[in-house]
């Protein structure tokens, strides 16, 4: 059985590890909904609450809007400064949030610093599902920057075929190559599958997100995460 995330509860600050497209927006404010957690994002940490400016935040960031124009999902992203986010003097744990911690060399030193003053967590998906969600928001393997880093060349189905042949097994699945690089460089004291995250036991505050989230989701997402019954 997959831990719950209430392991963290007693693992002091922390630092959410992933990959573009394995739901590591969405795995961040879920923990901030605990109300265990404070980030460097200015409305949450200024606020009174933590849990209802993080509500607010999702609510402007998971925006309905995006059901009519999923490609414009990353434009909705407000990152949280984790270096601010560490210098907060607060009673809450503090919570970091790293993407693609290994995509570039030159921030690597600067990842390993944050990593090395909490505890990271990764959060991750197989490899078929997080192609299918990045690709619906235009995401990682999507964005400008990567498309010239893993050298598109302008026909998007022999580039989806060139990403789906590279792959690593982790944990008896077919994932982002990266993942066990992750795991050896940065080793996660915990590490989740978002599909477990989202079969949890929530909070109402997290089961509104989840419910949030996955109307999000296209249907052919919905599939990929075997959530039939949403729509």
């Amino acid at each position: 059985m997959a831990e719950n995330v209430s392991v963290l509860d007693n693992d002091g600050d922390v630092t959410v590890l992933y990959q573009g497209g394995s739901g590591g927006f969405f795995f961040y404010f879920y923990l901030l909904l605990s109300g265990n957690f404070i980030s460097g994002d200015e409305l949450i940490y200024s606020s009174k609450s933590t849990v209802f400016s993080t509500l607010s935040r999702i609510s402007k960031q998971f925006n309905y809007d995006l059901l009519g124009c999923k490609k414009q999902w990353k434009s909705y992203e407000t990152w949280p400064d984790n270096d601010l986010c560490l210098k907060l003097d607060t009673d809450k744990q503090k919570l970091c949030l790293i993407c693609n911690p290994l995509f570039n060399p030159n921030v690597l030193p600067h990842n390993l610093r944050i990593v090395k003053k909490t505890t990271p967590v990764l959060i991750y998906i197989d490899l078929d599902t997080q192609l299918r969600l990045s690709y619906d928001k235009q995401a990682y393997w999507f964005t400008e920057t990567s498309k010239k880093q893993f050298a598109f060349r302008g026909n998007m189905k022999e580039y989806i075929k060139s990403i789906k042949s590279n792959f690593s097994y982790f944990q008896g699945i077919k994932v982002d190559p990266m993942i066990p690089r992750i795991v050896e460089i940065f080793k996660p004291r915990h590490i989740f599958n978002l599909r477990d995250v989202l079969d949890f036991h929530h909070n109402p505050y997290q089961e509104s997100l989840v419910t949030r989230w996955l109307s999000l989701e296209s249907k052919k997402s919905l599939i990929k995460l075997g959530k039939h019954y949403v729509r």
